[in-house]
């Protein structure tokens, strides 16, 4: 039951992320998400705490690693 909770989570989470900001999914791994964006987006998305509030269970925040430097 963890687990598929958890999984639940990631989606809805992930589902919120990508209406919220201009940003192209590339692929999910587990609880990852993969994506590309522009500068603007990139910076807009790092000066406000990511979260994902759940009914039920509360707020699950999220966090986001950079992986190519020169955006």
């Amino acid at each position: 039951y963890v687990q598929s909770t958890a999984v639940d989570v990631s989606l809805q989470a992930f589902s919120s992320f990508v209406d919220r900001y201009d940003i192209k999914p590339y692929f999910m791994i587990h609880d990852s998400l993969v994506f590309e964006c522009d500068k603007e987006t990139y910076d807009s998305m790092t000066s406000t705490e990511l979260f994902s509030d759940v009914d039920g269970l509360g707020r699950f925040y999220l966090s986001m690693n950079r992986f190519v430097e020169d955006i």
